[in-house]
């Protein structure tokens, strides 16, 4: 290529010949050693831009022994190619077609370790009892916060007794530094400094877009090999684990163009970045919006020094043009509470998370079900309380 100088997503030099990745094709470096030594970086990005154009057909309890596969028409790690030159890049043979469950299923099958992506390192599935006369309806995804209080989340779930709802708790897949715990994208840099959010600071952008990919490879597999219904999985987030689950929201069209069945943000919800108007990249992206979003409920604390409610505001408002694009406006709430930059820590607040929680899932009724599909919504005065941690 002569003329036009591109710019190298490695070293940042200016050059005229240069190498595009074939994985993406929005990319470009100047040699091979640049490529390799960025493609840490450029992995997560380049296989979301991948699986947007080709969504990945997740594993199967009855495939396990398979390894996850990208897209048959797409390199598992990309080569270069030279920029406007010819060529062609020798495909993979077509992977064999995966079997799919259809029909409902009142007891939902336990999410195995082999089905979730190995940067979960850790985490714990819960069914909505122990009979096996149970109905197991709607999913409860819950993404903690910064630290190592893993436990400290099974426990909340455990205590929330909502009907026929399961519960799974996920590990953040970054690990901090001094074994301090885990996180959805790092907050400090290879030296432990800490990485403050700029208009050109792409990070933590980067890693919150590898972790979403994870996640949509998790929930994808929860909708094509477990059986659950978009419509019929939640999620709860507190603090970093909160903009996890917005992040994702704002993001899931590659898994469900019409949404979820909802989401809880605690203490936290837009990731800062969202609030540069000229930040370096276009966060949160329009291209990966689904049709519908999923309704959100966003619980802050007045004396959050942390976040202190006038960025909760900002944030809430740039979510608010958000959803007024798509005219669901009206499914967006923000309460504020008398806390801190706390999980759930009163009565009130556990009451209004359950009631929105409770207005948008649903309870099948066994005997009904198998002659009719009617529902019934639950009653959010109907046993759902919640124990002190």
């Amino acid at each position: 290529m002569s003329g036009r100088r591109r710019e190298c997503n490695k070293c940042k030099g200016q050059f005229s010949k240069v190498k595009i990745c074939s994985g993406c094709r929005s990319v470009y470096y100047c040699s091979l050693d640049c490529q390799k030594a960025d493609w840490r970086l450029h992995k997560p990005e380049c296989q979301l831009s991948i699986e947007s154009q080709h969504p990945m057909t997740p594993r199967t309890p009855s495939n396990k022994n398979l390894p996850r596969q990208i897209p048959p028409t797409v390199p598992k790690k990309p080569v270069l190619e030279r920029g406007h030159t010819t060529g062609s890049i020798v495909q993979p043979p077509p992977c064999p077609p995966k079997p799919r469950r259809s029909g409902h299923t009142f007891v939902k099958e336990p999410l195995r370790r082999e089905d979730v992506p190995r940067e979960f390192s850790r985490f714990q599935y819960i069914p909505s009892g122990e009979d096996q006369n149970r109905i197991d309806t709607n999913l409860l995804i819950i993404f903690p916060g910064v630290g190592p209080d893993f436990e400290q989340y099974v426990k909340l779930s455990k205590s929330l007794h909502i009907p026929q709802c399961c519960y799974l708790v996920l590990q953040p897949p970054y690990e901090l530094p001094f074994n301090s715990g885990w996180s959805w994208f790092s907050i400090f840099d290879r030296e432990a400094n800490l990485i403050l959010p700029t208009k050109f600071e792409k990070r933590r952008v980067k890693e919150l877009s590898a972790s979403r990919t994870h996640l949509a490879a998790l929930v994808g597999t929860l909708i094509e090999a477990y059986g659950w219904a978009p419509g019929n999985i939640f999620f709860l987030g507190f603090s970093q684990g909160a903009i996890m689950g917005v992040d994702f929201l704002l993001h899931c069209r590659p898994v469900s163009h019409s949404g979820f069945g909802g989401c809880v943000a605690i203490s936290d919800s837009l990731l800062d970045e969202a609030l540069f108007p000229d930040f370096v990249v276009n966060y949160p992206d329009p291209i990966l919006l689904p049709d519908k979003l999923t309704p959100l409920f966003i619980s802050h604390g007045k004396n959050d020094q942390r976040i202190p409610v006038h960025i909760a505001l900002q944030k809430h408002q740039k979510l608010s043009q958000i959803y007024t694009t798509v005219n669901q406006a009206e499914d967006l709430f923000l309460e504020l509470f008398s806390k801190g930059h706390q999980m759930i820590s009163s009565s009130t607040e556990a009451h209004a998370t359950l009631k929105f929680l409770s207005d948008r899932m649903i309870l099948h009724h066994r005997e009904l079900d198998e002659a009719s599909p009617d529902i019934v919504r639950i009653d959010p005065n109907d046993k759902i309380e919640i124990e002190p941690l």
